[in-house]
């Protein structure tokens, strides 16, 4: 039964009898589905290939969600992928900034050893020239102080390229995931 008094609606007995628009005029109906699913499976996903990142971002998630521990919003889970994601990355360019810093100190220990190794331990005292023995010493001990010096020179660059590799990856842990 309908009661209906100068065109506003009173009473009704059945929900049946009124029909109302929820949302918005133009709504994508199922959206927020739509993201929870995809964003649900992408860190099922990533728990299965980035167990420890996914752990970590578990942890990120609880420091940096102002509303506590909310883990199953969409938010959360999004935010959760970013990071893992951003890390994963992070980590990639880590291994191959190592790798780089490695090679460059094979190369380099391989170009000093060529340069000064013949003159410093390898050489012969040059009897044409009149080389006496004492300046043949003094010859292969300058040539072992500057073998020393560029091997000192070498591992600092290697140290620096390492310390920074590691702080490029710490700086990306601190920005991974973005925003909450």
């Amino acid at each position: 039964m309908l009661i209906i008094s100068e065109n506003e609606l009173l009473h009704t007995d059945s929900c049946q009898d009124i029909i109302e628009h929820h949302g918005v005029k133009g709504m994508k109906w199922g959206q927020r589905t739509k993201r929870w699913a995809s964003a649900a499976g992408r860190t099922a996903l990533n728990s299965i290939a980035h167990p420890i990142l996914n752990s970590r971002s578990i942890r990120e998630s609880r420091k940096r969600s102002k509303m506590g521990t909310l883990m199953g919003t969409t938010r959360s889970l999004e935010f959760r992928n970013r990071y893992v994601n951003d890390m994963a990355k992070a980590n990639r360019k880590y291994k191959k900034d190592m790798r780089k810093a490695e090679s460059d100190h094979v190369n380099g220990d391989d170009r000093i050893f060529n340069r000064y190794s013949k003159d410093a331990y390898f050489g012969k005292r040059k009897k044409a020239d009149g080389e006496s023995r004492k300046d043949y010493r003094e010859r292969q001990t300058m040539n072992r102080k500057k073998m020393s010096a560029a091997y000192t020179n070498l591992n600092n660059q290697y140290d620096v390229a390492r310390s920074n590799a590691k702080a490029k990856r710490k700086q990306a842990a601190t920005l991974a995931g973005g925003r909450y």
